[in-house]
């Protein structure tokens, strides 16, 4: 396996170790080297190293990057999560009892199936 697939590998491990997803917010901790451990894009000194210890949200998530709320994609390995915001989710009370919605709906499909 050459580092890039590594990377991608350890990158996607990260992401569902730490359920990462778009709109979650993190802080840069470091600035990284231009492909260091397979990742596939530049390090810009200018730009992303004034954002080492700033947050940012994350706007996408490929294979191979992070891309932040600049427009830079950075490596997951220099990222710490700060926070995620997550919809509440929907409850319906039933019998005295508050079920989610997604509860309801999953036990509706196995019952179907």
């Amino acid at each position: 396996m050459d580092k890039q697939e590594a990377y991608k590998v350890l990158q996607k491990a990260w992401v569902e170790e730490n359920d990462v997803r778009k709109g979650d917010i993190v802080r840069v901790l470091r600035p990284a080297k231009s492909h260091e451990i397979g990742w596939v894009c530049s390090w810009n000194d200018g730009v992303m190293t004034k954002k080492v210890g700033m947050t940012q949200r994350i706007g996408k998530i490929s294979n191979q990057w992070v891309n932040l709320s600049d427009s830079y994609n950075y490596p997951f390995f220099v990222l710490e999560i700060v926070d995620q915001p997550r919809e509440k989710e929907e409850m319906i009370e039933i019998d005295g009892k508050k079920i989610s919605k997604s509860t309801i709906k999953e036990a509706l499909r196995n019952h179907i199936n």
